[in-house]
């Protein structure tokens, strides 16, 4: 009759092949951890499952005993998988985080190479390719608007190059200098009219090209307090004009081509008032006109009609 036990206690459990050998092993670690080991008939672990104060892991190798597949659960939350090549490298890793899953290539150095990840609170996702040092390099992520971005970074992580798509679906472009300041930003707007500004290295918008319906086309140039100081436009009927302004927005100088493609040029006071016009007729005569302050033309028999715009104020 055999005996049986409840409770069978001890250190270590062996099972052993016909010739003595080792294939399974239930032991105790020298540090206390229990550890389950499964053999091949050459002795090698081929299987190893342990608990230490670490967390949980189990571990898969090849005949020569190296790491191929290991599967681990740790005591802050956080499991994964990872497979190694013959030279214990890992090359593949998936990871779960407190509730953000991510998934990692690495290349034979073992330096990350590609990565997809989820935000756990946002729910975003993202794509990275990183460089040999491990910095993300190319990113392609998803913001909490639902948004699509692609962001281009340099060896130091900074923004070099971001192109998106906005709240309202519209395409932005904008290339950045080594602090990730934006200096040029292209886009279309909501009605898909091109636009084009550069920066300068505090960020302060300096020169724009904008192309609006209804509105002329258009060049503009800022200066360091955001004030449009240069503009040079064609008008709806094609006339090209440039105009000077002073510091607090107010046209002093404005050089155009009328409607018969004959010059003017205007000179205006800080008040914005035209004060004097000079010009060429149809017939290449010369003229020159002086207003007082109230606009009042008090010199020169001058009669023409100067274009006007939205943005910038043109002297009659």
């Amino acid at each position: 009759m055999t005996e049986t036990h409840d409770v069978v206690q001890a250190k270590a459990f062996q099972l052993v092949d016909d010739n003595g050998n080792v294939r399974a092993e239930l032991k105790l670690t020298e540090d206390g951890s229990p550890q389950f080991v499964l053999r091949d008939q050459d002795g090698q672990e081929r299987l190893v499952a342990q608990i230490d104060e670490f967390g949980a892991d189990l571990s898969l190798r090849n005949q020569d005993g190296q790491q191929q597949l290991v599967a681990w659960a740790d005591n802050g939350g956080g499991s994964g998988l990872s497979l190694r090549d013959q030279d214990d490298q890992i090359r593949f890793e998936a990871y779960l985080d407190d509730g953000s899953p991510s998934l990692s290539l690495y290349d034979q150095d073992g330096e990350a190479g590609f990565g997809v990840s989820f935000h756990h609170e946002s729910g975003r996702p993202g794509l990275y390719l990183h460089d040999q040092e491990g910095q993300h390099r190319l990113v392609a992520q998803i913001d909490e608007s639902g948004q699509p971005s692609l962001s281009l970074r340099d060896q130091d992580g900074k923004h070099r190059l971001v192109a998106l798509l906005d709240e309202s679906g519209n395409p932005q472009l904008s290339l950045r200098d080594r602090d990730s300041q934006p200096r040029l930003v292209a886009l279309l707007d909501e009605s898909g009219q091109p636009n084009l500004g550069l920066s300068d290295q505090d960020g302060q918008h300096r020169l724009g090209v904008y192309l609006y319906p209804a509105v002329p086309p258009g060049l503009s140039l800022v200066d360091q307090n955001g004030k449009h100081r240069l503009v040079a436009l064609l008008d709806e009927s094609g006339w090209p004009g440039l105009f000077l302004h002073d510091q607090d927005g107010q046209s002093r100088l404005a050089a155009l081509l009328d409607e018969s493609d004959n010059p003017q040029l205007s000179l205006g006071d800080r008040d914005g008032q035209g004060r004097l016009l000079a010009l060429l007729d149809e017939s290449g005569q010369p003229g020159l006109g002086l207003s007082d302050q109230d606009g009042e033309h008090r010199l020169g028999p001058v009669h023409t009609k100067q274009p006007e715009h939205d943005t910038i104020q043109v002297w009659k």
